[in-house]
């Protein structure tokens, strides 16, 4: 997919979901699926 570029905004729950699946599938793995939610939340949107 070529919107991996986008830079960050207001993020429905689904984008949220689809960033979890795309940027942290392997790396948090382990984490709870609503406390990955959180901190995407908590990024800084720069």
């Amino acid at each position: 997919m070529s919107n991996n570029k986008k830079p960050l905004k207001k993020m429905t729950d689904k984008e949220i979901d689809k960033t979890l699946v795309f940027k942290t599938k392997t790396v948090i793995e382990v984490w709870d699926h609503k406390q990955a939610k959180k901190f995407i939340k908590a990024l800084p949107t720069e």
